[in-house]
């Protein structure tokens, strides 16, 4: 019998330098779009979160929205990522570039990138209804950039469109934000109350799971674990959410 590591080697061996260097681009796998800083371990566990709902903030540099567009080139295949207005939108396309390196499959003009089986699309929910304008269209991720600045309505309308038809997809919402102030964004510390409250009974750490089923008028109501629960005679289905990184 044959030793295909003895066949391999001898191959090798009458291999130019430069017939070997090519051999060796053409077998490397590809390298995927985006990874995680490895230094930025509060992006590395982010990425990495289970959540269906997370929360991702912190003080300004700490790779929030490249996080969203990371997460958007590299793990999904219909992605949406929200800011208020337009005109903020262009640091988030400016981004998208230089990550890209070439705008090959980038409209400027709609603001969606096409590459292959990936579709990813920027909104803004500045305007008046502007939130009704996604009904309809499914993403399996949303990403809102400084959430904060968001109004809560919006965002969980924008929410009830998280689905995809492709098996085996995952599908998360991520908030990158700074912390609320000044009232502005005080809904983000209600959903996220277990790591942002001092005073929540049951505090959750940085990157732990908690679960939440979402009842027909939008309000939640926290579970002890994932699967079904019966929730006002409902059997609902828990969604996990989580935290990292948030400065108080």
């Amino acid at each position: 019998m044959n030793d295909p590591v003895a066949d391999l080697d001898a191959i090798r061996g009458r291999m130019t330098a430069d017939e070997l260097a090519a051999a060796t681009r053409l077998l490397k796998p590809p390298s995927p779009l985006w990874r995680p800083e490895p230094e930025n371990k509060p992006q590395v566990e982010a990425y990495r979160s289970k959540a269906d709902l997370l929360l991702y903030g912190g003080a300004a540099g700490g790779g929030k929205t490249d996080l969203l567009i990371g997460l958007a080139l590299a793990a999904h295949r219909r992605s949406v990522i929200f800011r208020r207005a337009y005109v903020d939108l262009r640091g988030v396309e400016q981004r998208l570039i230089e990550i890209l390196g070439r705008r090959d499959g980038y409209n400027a003009a709609d603001m969606v990138l096409r590459r292959g089986a990936r579709l990813v699309e920027f909104g803004a929910l500045e305007k008046p209804g502007s939130e009704f304008g996604w009904q309809g269209r499914p993403h399996d991720f949303i990403g809102f950039d400084e959430g904060a600045q968001l109004a809560e309505a919006k965002v969980r309308f924008v929410m009830g469109w998280l689905r995809s038809t492709t098996l085996g997809q995952r599908c998360r919402v991520v908030i990158a934000s700074n912390p609320p102030v000044g009232g502005e964004g005080e809904w983000l510390s209600v959903w996220f109350a277990p790591w942002v409250d001092p005073l929540f009974p049951a505090p959750a750490a940085p990157g732990e799971l908690r679960y939440a089923c979402t009842r027909a008028d939008g309000t939640t109501m926290c579970v002890p674990g994932p699967g079904r629960h019966r929730v006002d005679g409902a059997e609902l289905v828990a969604l996990s959410f989580g935290c990292v990184a948030l400065a108080g």
